[in-house]
């Protein structure tokens, strides 16, 4: 199984039960996003060279803003970005084990 359908992106599915409607979660990789494509929307948090911002109709952008190249992002449903930031919470969490097994008085 890869990524994406782990994930629950780019394969059809229903919004709801009865909805006769099929949708697709999209992701799309931009390698050069600049800050007039950006302006239309809504700003929601950042981090260093990373933003995140709201395109609308559950629908967000994150962007890597290097000074040096081409801003990159990555465009994500609501629901694609709900299940990549569990994903990027235990990746933080097994940094953060690797680093304090590092540190702890112990391993000195």
């Amino acid at each position: 199984m890869d990524v994406l359908s782990l994930l629950g992106i780019g394969y059809p599915f229903r919004a709801k039960a009865g909805d006769s409607r099929w949708y697709t979660r999209k992701v799309d990789f931009v390698t050069d996003i600049g800050e007039k494509d950006l302006a239309a929307m809504k700003f929601v948090a950042e981090s260093g060279q990373f933003a995140i911002y709201a395109a609308g109709d559950d629908t967000f952008w994150l962007v890597q803003r290097h000074a040096g190249m081409p801003w990159t992002g990555l465009r994500l449903s609501g629901d694609g970005l709900f299940r990549i930031s569990g994903l990027l919470s235990e990746a933080t969490r097994v940094l953060y084990r690797e680093l304090a097994s590092k540190l702890s008085p112990v391993a000195r």
